[in-house]
């Protein structure tokens, strides 16, 4: 991981923490339960930082590459009708929502790849 991903990544924790505090409420007070909000936040900084850079070295620029990622684990689209759900569907719950917006975002990055 590069030296700008290493000093983003804080904030990005931050970011993620009150984007999910507010708009992913049900996920948020779950992670707290299973003791895992500090490692799924730091995880998804991670993994953000990961594949933008795998991304960058494709040719992508770091505006690009953020545009292209944030929303995979960063930024996740709000919650639907929030209810409440037995406690061990959450994490399959998270699982699919994260698949179906890797995979929106990989058709963006094609998209883009093709306008390059």
């Amino acid at each position: 991981m590069n030296e700008l991903f290493q000093q983003e990544l804080g904030g990005w924790i931050l970011e993620a923490h009150d984007h999910w505090q507010e708009h992913r409420p049900k996920m948020y007070r779950e992670f707290p339960k299973a003791g895992k909000l500090p490692s799924a936040l730091k995880t998804a900084a991670q993994r953000t930082a990961h594949e933008m850079d795998c991304l960058m070295e494709a040719g992508y620029t770091h505006h690009q590459a953020w545009g292209a990622v944030r929303q995979t684990y960063l930024f996740l689209p709000e919650e639907e009708g929030v209810t409440e759900e037995p406690e061990e569907d959450w994490f399959l719950d998270l699982l699919q929502e994260i698949a179906e917006v890797r995979g929106r975002a990989e058709q963006e990055m094609e998209e883009l790849r093709d306008g390059n």
